[in-house]
Formats: C-alpha cells, structure tokens, sequence
C-alpha cells in the first residue's frame, strides 16, 4: 500500500493545445525517471511514480487537469524529498494555469497554496 499526492484543476474554459504541451513539458522537466532507475539498480533512489496526469474525459466537464503520483515509501527523508519535489512542479504548473481552482492532497492532508510563496507548501 503506498501514499499519493493527487491534484485536479478546474475552470470553465478547457486547456488549449498550448497549455497543454506546457504542461507536459513541466512534467517532463521534474521526471524523476533517474532516481526511479537508480532504485531499480541499487535500491538508492525513489520507489515512487513521475506525475501521472490522467487522460480526460474527467468526471467533472470543469476539470481540465486531474491526476495522482505515488509517493516513494523507502525512507522518510526519500518521501519528504519526493512531497517538496512535486510541490514544485505542480507550482510551477498552477503558474501556467492561474485562471483555475486547485486541490492538492495526500490523501487526507490538504496542501495549500501559499500567496507569499507563490507556491504549494507541504508544511502547513
């Protein structure tokens, strides 16, 4: 059994195709595709996913963005490392969407967008 962080955006209008690509350049860019291989080698690195960004159509027509990643469970530093990493990549994708409402969570804890940050903060 593993822990998650899950985040879904939503707003009236759907994502353009360049919205889109923006995204998933960000995404691109916070892989963590080396530590997954790293683990799989050595057993150092992340047991956990990249961002997982599901393929609509959603439930809701308001979501235009909705997804899940599992979080490594190897050690406490690994797992705190892995939250700050992507709080960062689903900050830098909230600033490409800003015209959206947001949810982010692991599993019962909210994690809550800090105005003078300008960024998810997994520490409230």
């Amino acid at each position: 059994m593993g822990i998650s962080i899950y985040y879904s955006e939503t707003r009236s209008t759907p994502l353009t195709e360049q919205e889109r690509e923006a995204v998933q350049a960000v995404a691109a860019r916070y892989s963590a595709g080396d530590q997954f291989e790293e683990h799989h080698r050595t057993g150092i690195g992340w047991d956990g996913e990249d961002l997982c960004l599901y393929v609509p159509p959603f439930d809701s027509p308001e979501t235009i963005l909705e997804g899940a990643t599992k979080l490594p469970m190897n050690s406490e530093d690994v797992f705190w490392e892995a939250i700050q990493h992507w709080c960062r990549a689903l900050s830098e994708i909230r600033h490409l969407l800003d015209d959206a409402d947001w949810h982010v969570h692991i599993d019962d804890h909210e994690i809550r967008w800090d105005e003078q940050l300008s960024a998810f903060d997994p520490t409230e």
